[in-house]
């Protein structure tokens, strides 16, 4: 017998008793939605975390110059060190294409005079050279962010603290349009950032307006690279440190590479996995019993089909027909189950993580990734084979003539 003729007789036995096979198939639907359920838990939780920690700047691969070294536990700082340049970022950039978006990036402080005040003020400045400035890394309270031609070129805009806004105007809605002057430089503020807890007097300008600010050849400058997510971290720290190999070889022992957060990303990751393991083990037990009840109707059906098969036998069927039958019989049940269960915990996990964030207003969703699909899946027709293996073995192992004469 052909596996298509062991099918079609497979799907007509399940066909011909509905009741049993709804019974059989309610239990691997209700161990699959528990499974299911459980695993897009996870998923959401997994993808809101990951989106958390993106904002706080966990997909961050910084260059920085080497600015010291350490002698006998003493930090002693060098004479020299590279200085990064837009060059270097236009051509890593060109060397990570899609994978990253690369910032030219310095630090320092500047003052700035207000109009009806006689005494100076201090800021943290922040230049930078970037093609977008993300929305995950430069939060928006009011106005706008600097465009990327504004932050690639010299345009004199500013976006601002909350506490710098308040400084210059009384509220951050009025500091949008106001001018800033700075040492020499005279700035349009276009954006205010929201406040933030221990919040200071920060502005963030084009790079080249910062370089001007602050001149000195001993101001550091260093490359900022945000890897799309969480994941292409590693990815993107082993092609940045790849490219300054070949590119900038004589930089070698001045260029520090690194993911600062690499660690801790590896640890959210495998708790995260911990987590899925060990729900996913407890939901399995649901479908075990499921696995149980299949078993418990097959052998029922071998019993009340004794002289079917008897006659099969006697008319040519051979031991692995009646094997592939009984096996398709379970994989059937076992595949139609896991799939509506799947459909069944997902919709319900979906209800109860929305009902979750409206009673509590906790930001828990539910999501499902193509390899949850996947283990879903297999793991319920793994059962599914596994219960229907005795059933069928044991309606092979029949003697023809036994069988037929079985009332």
């Amino acid at each position: 017998m052909s596996l298509a003729s062991a099918a079609r007789v497979a799907l007509t036995t399940l066909r011909d008793h509905p009741l049993r096979t709804l019974l059989a198939t309610t239990g691997i639907v209700i161990g699959s939605a528990s499974l299911g359920g459980v695993l897009a838990i996870g998923d959401g939780m997994k993808r809101a975390i990951l989106e958390r920690v993106a904002q706080e700047g966990y997909t961050l691969v910084s260059v920085t110059p080497r600015t010291g070294d350490e002698l006998n536990g003493v930090r002693m700082p060098r004479e020299r060190w590279p200085v990064l340049t837009e060059a270097d970022r236009r051509a890593l950039e060109t060397r990570l294409g899609a994978q990253a978006r690369v910032e030219l990036a310095m630090q320092a402080t500047t003052r700035f005079a207000l109009p009806d005040k006689a005494q100076p003020y201090a800021a943290y400045l922040l230049g930078i050279a970037s093609p977008a400035p993300d929305s995950l890394q430069y939060p928006l309270a009011h106005g706008r962010r600097p465009t990327g031609a504004e932050l690639l070129g010299a345009h004199p805009v500013a976006m601002v603290s909350d506490t710098l806004a308040r400084l210059v105007a009384g509220t951050p809605e009025r500091a949008v349009g106001r001018t800033l002057s700075l040492e020499g430089e005279t700035v349009t503020i276009v954006g205010v950032t929201p406040r933030a807890p221990l919040d200071a007097a920060r502005l963030v300008v084009p790079f080249a307006i910062a370089r001007r600010l602050a001149p000195s050849p001993a101001v550091v400058t260093g490359l900022r690279v945000f890897a799309p997510d969480v994941a292409a971290v590693r990815g993107v720290e082993q092609a940045t440190t790849a490219w300054f190999a070949e590119a900038r070889p004589m930089w070698r022992d001045s260029i520090d590479v690194n993911a600062p957060n690499a660690r801790r990303l590896d640890d959210i990751e495998n708790s995260m996995q911990a987590f899925k393991l060990a729900m996913g083990a407890f939901a399995g037990i649901t479908l075990l019993v499921g696995g149980i009840g299949i078993a418990n109707v097959l052998l029922s059906s071998v019993h009340e089909r004794t002289r079917e098969i008897g006659i099969r036998r006697a008319i040519g069927a051979r031991k692995r027909d009646l094997l592939l039958q009984f096996l398709l019989e379970a994989v059937t049940i076992t595949g139609v189950g896991s799939m509506a269960g799947l459909v069944l915990g997902v919709l319900t996990a979906l209800a109860a993580t929305a009902v979750i964030r409206a009673r509590t207003g906790v930001a828990m969703y539910a999501a499902l990734s193509p390899s949850t699909v996947l283990a879903g899946v297999v793991v319920a027709i793994t059962v599914g084979l596994a219960a229907g293996i005795a059933p069928a073995l044991r309606a092979a192992r029949l003697a023809p003539i036994d069988a037929i004469r079985q009332e």
